[in-house]
């Protein structure tokens, strides 16, 4: 007598933006098994979205042959849409803003995603059992945070890897396929400008004293060094404003490697072990460029007029060798989405709803052939 298969279960790697759309387009997909489960693992102690999702400037681009190349450029256009859907149907207006705080979405969708079903868990993921043909499920040992001290096994059918700039570390931890992923860090303000005159819902990308304009120039790279013409000048060649509903303006587009950066500890590509000790590798003299350089972009933002600095960030964001992101099967039952670059915010409904489908066995909304992680194997076979 045969007996059925039990129900999937979907275990999430990683709290941020990738991981949080991808729960929600599995629990309110029309193709979800009944009795299936969604699990989300985060490694951090500060909880949901605790890098760069809540860290970013919440940018959307909706030109998406202008913004985009051309791998990502069908996916960016699904992006759009399901941004615009997502606001309509949870209130996105009230809750997150098209010019608010990414971290409000993510907090909002995770609060969204609980009230489906969606479970979380906090701890470090040390290890995954080997697939077997004799069982649909692999084991996942988690140790929790403090206070609880007992080791997790969690049993599930399918695994996401969507632990941003951590993904390549996960997966060495894992003993899965390397992936090539590197980090493209970033430091932000947020300015209190001096004017009681409310700022338009601008976007700016500025060039400042010969710095090249645009939005490619300043985020579209890996991370570098400064040069000695910008170690002079002690301002950001190439910042980003952005103002926001609450009067704030969000200043970025700083993307040198910190003085601070973790060169012999930590992880290879300088990353420390999870966002929690990311904070502490701020570097104030960065973010004094970026103060300089917002002072050259408009009087009401200058802190010497009386504009004042209430918040300045870091982060890192997962970046690939050819820039685009990395999206799909890393070997059967295990799919990874990561390498988004600065483009994580604007692309990640759409990645987050594709991957909901690869995970289901259903096609795919946007073609993303073109971001398979498989593309990297290939190249290094062929050269």
């Amino acid at each position: 007598m045969s007996t059925s298969a039990p129900p999937p279960h979907f275990c999430l790697l990683g709290g941020g933006i990738m991981s949080l759309t991808t729960a929600y387009y599995l629990l309110t997909s029309p193709s979800f098994p009944a009795g299936a489960r969604v699990t989300l693992v985060e490694n951090s102690r500060a909880g949901i979205a605790a890098a760069a999702s809540s860290y970013a400037a919440g940018f959307l681009a909706g030109g998406a042959d202008v913004w985009q190349a051309a791998p990502s450029q069908d996916l960016a256009r699904l992006s759009w849409k399901c941004h615009v859907a997502l606001a309509e149907q949870l209130g996105g207006k009230d809750k997150w803003g098209f010019r608010e705080e990414p971290g409000l979405f993510c907090r909002a969708l995770h609060a969204h995603c609980s009230t489906l079903g969606l479970a979380t868990l906090y701890g470090e993921p040390t290890s995954l059992t080997p697939s077997t043909p004799s069982s649909p499920s692999r084991t996942l040992q988690i140790t929790p945070h403090a206070p609880y001290d007992s080791p997790i096994s969690l049993s599930a059918t399918s695994f996401l890897v969507a632990a941003g700039p951590w993904s390549a570390a996960l997966c060495r931890t894992l003993n899965l396929p390397p992936i090539p992923l590197t980090n493209l860090p970033g430091h932000s303000i947020i300015l209190r400008p001096f004017t009681s005159i409310p700022l338009p819902a601008t976007a700016i990308f500025a060039g400042i004293s010969g710095g090249a304009v645009g939005v490619h120039a300043s985020t579209s790279g890996a991370a570098r060094s400064l040069t000695l013409a910008e170690l002079g000048d002690g301002y950001t060649k190439s910042p980003e404003a952005f103002t926001r509903p609450d009067g704030t303006v969000y200043v970025a587009g700083e993307n040198s490697i910190p003085s601070t950066a973790m060169v012999d500890a930590g992880l290879p590509n300088r990353l420390p072990k999870n966002a929690d000790g990311v904070e502490a590798l701020k570097d104030e003299n960065l973010v004094k460029r970026l103060v300089n350089a917002a002072a050259a972009i408009s009087p009401a933002l200058n802190v010497g007029n009386g504009a004042v600095v209430e918040r300045s960030r870091f982060c890192y964001r997962p970046i690939t060798p050819d820039g685009e992101p990395m999206i799909g099967q890393l070997e059967p039952g295990v799919f990874i989405a990561t390498g988004h670059g600065p483009w994580g915010i604007t692309l990640a409904p759409g990645t987050g709803k594709v991957v909901s489908e690869l995970l289901l066995g259903n096609e795919t909304s946007a073609d993303i052939s073109g971001l398979s992680p498989q593309r990297f194997s290939s190249r290094k076979a062929s050269l």
